[in-house]
């Protein structure tokens, strides 16, 4: 579905980019802005700049910035139209949208399998509500009314097409019912299982998890397979609930499955997430990243979930984050802790985690002899390949001093073996990046200043072409602007041009005030500048070539101001 533009631009006018911002950072006032360290990389000093009155945001230390609908991309990995969706239910903003300007035959698919899998929840929910055997057993789990609602956990019921028959009658193809994961083949996915749906970081359902009712039948938990709106290496369970207490607590607890977190957020743990059965990834690191820096892996006591916890952390140390590991009592889940001892002593259990090495080093000596070299040897084998992935030297350099010690090696000889793991794998792997500098100056800054606010300056710049710019990007913002004013526009509001350019320099620029007082002025001396240059490389040219031309044409410039 499509959102109109007017839609959108009055989103905006009602939207306080402070508002937005401050639901997940914390801004300070200083003078007309606001200030704070980047959410979207690490910094002592902050340099995050947000402008009420422009109605923009700008980091000088990383380069981002946009407005409220760009800051909610960036910071929660929304898509452009759930990012204003986002919008308009925080301002209480009434999206009626349309399908007339849309052809995308994907778009259209993903729009209908978000609206099955609304009505599967629904169904689901409704199922539940009617069958008191059910709920019963939900209860007994610990799982109080509260807290079915606000997970809308669910029933799907033992005949096999249940939900299949209820979504034809509707209207839905098989076709697009089997895209959405909700059948397979000719009968539904889930049936006779406990239903949880899978959310967004926007609250949207996305797919299901489903749970036996007994602990015999096989597999005990069953996930919706991959769709267009689902990646299970991309989705943590329970973020939309839990993102903001993790910015609150500025940490993160990974837990193994549903209903430990179900039973952690019911008990106040709020900052707690899970992985969909499936192993941790880069992506589920990247995600946690834009909320916290610390993260705790609290998985199962078995091990199983012990080995989990050490790939875990492997990933998540990779990625430059803080990781501690719980040790949980032997034979206790998280839910079972709670139901038996309540949300402090499991949160003792999570204050007391320990860090990945001294973690590693115990799971380790139970396999090898830490007093012998054969043993020592293969420890340190098993934890350098992952030191040498952590890319702050600080911490590295701390993981080292402790592996150091508890396998009483010195430490030189230690860092020797992780210079031979890290030629190794950098000659496996050579990763160059280059920074394309942008050479946008200070006069070219000032120039789209002046123009945002009087469009009808540009008349005075008409002979401006590509060449006459340092920076490609303010030759496309030059020319976003000369398509505004021939729309009929006399000016643009700074967070308005922000929707129609793909480059972070506006917010750059109009983070900023603009000194210039008298624009007219500006622009005039601005226009003879670039004609002065154009001139003078022509001269250059006939100098070269036609001599007689040359000094013509430099008579006619003699006298002219440099």
């Amino acid at each position: 579905m499509s959102i109109p533009e007017a839609t959108i631009q009055n989103i905006l006018n009602t939207a306080n980019i402070v508002e937005v911002i401050e639901d997940s950072v914390r801004l300070i006032k200083t003078g007309r802005n606001y200030k704070a360290c980047c959410p979207f990389h690490k910094e002592k000093t902050a340099s995050f700049i947000v402008s009420a009155e422009k109605q923009i945001f700008h980091c000088f230390g990383c380069n981002a910035g946009g407005n409220a609908i760009g800051f909610l991309m960036k910071m929660e990995g929304l898509t452009y139209p759930d990012a204003i969706r986002k919008l308009a239910r925080k301002y209480s903003i009434d999206i009626k949208e349309t399908d007339v300007f849309i052809d995308d035959k994907a778009s259209k698919e993903k729009e209908t399998i978000y609206k099955i899998l609304e009505e599967a929840g629904v169904f689901y929910q409704k199922l539940l509500a009617e069958n008191s055997n059910v709920k019963n057993w939900i209860k007994k789990r610990g799982i109080n009314t509260e807290t079915i609602e606000k997970f809308r956990i669910g029933y799907s019921p033992p005949s096999a097409k249940t939900l299949l028959n209820a979504a034809i009658k509707k209207g839905y193809t098989t076709d697009i019912l089997y895209k959405s994961g909700i059948i397979s083949s000719d009968k539904d996915f889930f049936y006779n299982r406990i239903m949880f749906p899978i959310f967004d970081v926007t609250g949207r359902i996305i797919a299901f998890g489903g749970r036996v009712l007994d602990d015999k039948s096989m597999p005990k938990y069953l996930n919706s397979p991959e769709s267009a709106v689902y990646s299970k290496s991309r989705t943590l369970y329970a973020m939309n609930f839990a993102g903001k207490s993790i910015r609150d607590t500025d940490s993160a607890i990974i837990l193994e499955g549903y209903i430990d977190v179900i039973m952690c957020h019911q008990y106040g743990i709020t900052n707690t997430v899970a992985t969909l059965g499936t192993a941790f990834t880069t992506q589920h690191a990247s995600i946690l990243k834009r909320y916290t820096d610390n993260v705790t892996i609290a998985y199962d006591p078995d091990n199983a979930g012990r080995s989990s916890s050490l790939r875990s952390a492997a990933v998540l140390l990779a990625d430059d984050l803080c990781v501690k590991i719980a040790q949980l009592p032997d034979g206790k889940d998280s839910d079972e802790i709670l139901l038996s001892d309540g949300s402090e002593k499991l949160t003792n259990v999570f204050a007391n985690s320990i860090s990945y090495i001294d973690f590693l080093v115990t799971e380790k000596s139970k396999e090898y002899n830490l007093k012998s070299v054969e043993g020592k040897r293969n420890i340190a084998k098993s934890v350098l390949p992952v030191i040498s992935k952590i890319p702050n030297a600080i911490v590295k350099s701390e993981y080292m001093k402790t592996l150091a010690e508890k396998l009483d090696i010195k430490e030189d000889i230690l860092n020797h073996e992780l210079n031979k793991v890290s030629s190794i794998k950098n000659s496996y792997s050579k990763i160059e990046s280059a920074v394309v500098k942008n050479d946008v100056n200070i006069i070219e800054r000032n120039l789209i200043s002046v123009l945002i606010r009087d469009l009808k300056l540009l008349d005075n710049l008409s002979d401006i072409e590509e060449q006459d710019f340092n920076s490609v990007d303010i030759w496309a913002i030059f020319n976003i602007l000369r398509k505004l004013k021939e729309d009929g526009k006399t000016s643009v509001l700074p967070a308005e041009l922000l929707e129609l350019s793909d480059t972070n320099i506006v917010s750059q620029i109009l983070i900023s005030d603009c000194e210039i007082s008298n624009t007219e002025k500006f622009i005039k001396s601005y226009s003879e500048a670039i004609m002065l240059r154009k001139d003078r490389k022509n001269l250059e040219q006939l100098k070269n070539g036609n001599l007689n031309e040359f000094l013509r044409v430099s008579k006619m410039m003699k006298g002219t101001k440099k």
